[in-house]
């Protein structure tokens, strides 16, 4: 009878339980090589670590009683058979990404991101890790000194997004605080550049060369119609009584900003930055 191959052993910590199930489940399904065990709050990660035999440790940034970087404080002090560690946040921030890394994290992945590509993503850095010391780190600083390719965006997003139906309520309704009016097209065009920044933060970089196009498709509209219905729905908010004072208020933050009326970009940057901030 032929010896039956282990499994690598992972553990993913997320506070929302039905995020960590569906992983769990995704990886599970994409690779029989891997066994996941779950939990949901920083302060027992390191005792589920050494009680699973714990290779390769999933962990949301953000996570009940001990946050991600206090948790890998603790757990790289120790000798443990981790052999990664992959911190996943929707804030793309260079300075949380360094500041993971510099307490212990291998790698950073920016959610949302679809279970199969987060097992893709798996083999791939674990294969890395455990074939030599080095290895993964030097990817990594390759990876980071690379120029940024051009994301692949879906242009029809599928009904189990993780931006659908939560997302687009809020995207709503936060639009409708800043004064956009719901009437106009530029309404919705806004609600979908959100949508797209937030399923991947480089979108923002190319907005005329992808985030204009992409919506223009769904909407059956031309890039300059979108790119000048979402200026006007901007400039709508902007103009009405204490526009400019109303629109920092809702925001509640980065009010430097609007010294003057913000671009499209800006103002699509900042209400994804808004949600992921606020809990998104």
């Amino acid at each position: 009878m032929s010896e039956e191959k282990r499994k690598i052993n992972v553990l993913i910590a997320d506070a929302d339980k039905v995020c960590a199930s569906e992983m769990m489940r995704g990886i599970e399904s994409y690779c029989s090589d891997f066994s996941c065990k779950l939990c949901y709050s920083g302060d027992t990660v390191k005792s589920k670590v050494e009680k699973y035999n714990t290779e390769i440790l999933i962990m949301n940034l953000m996570l009940p009683v001990l946050d991600a970087i206090a948790v890998l404080d603790s757990i790289r002090k120790e000798n443990t058979d981790l052999k990664l560690i992959i911190i996943l946040s929707p804030i793309s921030r260079d300075i949380l990404i360094k500041t993971c890394i510099s307490h212990g994290a291998d790698y950073y992945i920016v959610t949302p991101v679809e279970p199969s590509e987060l097992a893709r993503r798996l083999i791939f850095l674990y294969d890395i890790a455990v074939s030599e010391t080095d290895s993964l780190t030097e990817y990594i600083n390759e990876s980071a000194n690379a120029p940024d390719e051009m994301p692949i965006v879906h242009e029809n997003v599928g009904i189990s997004s993780l931006l659908i139906p939560e997302y687009r309520k809020r995207i709503r309704r936060f639009l409708t605080q800043l004064g956009v009016p719901g009437k106009v097209k530029g309404f919705a065009f806004l609600e979908e550049a959100v949508v797209m920044v937030l399923e991947d933060r480089r979108t923002i970089n190319n907005i005329t060369k992808i985030i204009y196009p992409i919506v223009g498709r769904r909407f059956g509209s031309t890039n300059a119609t979108v790119e000048r219905s979402i200026r006007t729905a901007i400039d709508l908010a902007w103009k009405k009584p204490n526009g400019p004072e109303h629109i920092k208020e809702v925001f509640g933050f980065a009010s430097v900003c609007f010294n003057k009326k913000p671009s499209n970009a800006d103002f699509i940057a900042m209400i994804a930055d808004k949600l992921t901030v606020d809990g998104g």
